[in-house]
């Protein structure tokens, strides 16, 4: 498993007074999961098709397979890709695939 553990700086918690308290993020790296689309639109301001070919990127899948699942040539993958790397800040491929990883929608439950 892995874990990430992070404080929780200035949260009111139990009876108003302020306490340390951390929060603790566990996953399991075998677990296969799949980001929905949807939810990749909603944090990075997709478009529907862009979202698709990141969700598809996050399974493992290259560039012309990504392309063949989405019907679209390659010329169309590339334009969705550059698209995806401007809007999450990302410089290269495997940066947007850990970006995405590490970020809201790596935390989705089991």
């Amino acid at each position: 498993l892995s874990l990430l553990v992070a404080p929780c700086h200035g949260e009111r918690l139990a009876h108003g007074r302020d306490r340390p308290a951390a929060i603790l993020f566990v996953s399991d790296p075998e677990r296969q999961t799949a980001t929905p689309p949807e939810l990749l639109r909603r944090l990075y301001g997709l478009t529907r098709a862009e979202a698709g070919l990141a969700a598809l990127l996050l399974q493992g899948r290259d560039l012309a397979e990504a392309g063949e699942e989405l019907g679209v040539t390659m010329h169309t993958v590339r334009a969705h890709l550059k698209a995806v790397l401007a809007k999450t800040g990302a410089a290269r491929q495997a940066e947007l695939v850990r970006i995405l990883l590490r970020g809201p929608a790596g935390l989705q439950p089991a």
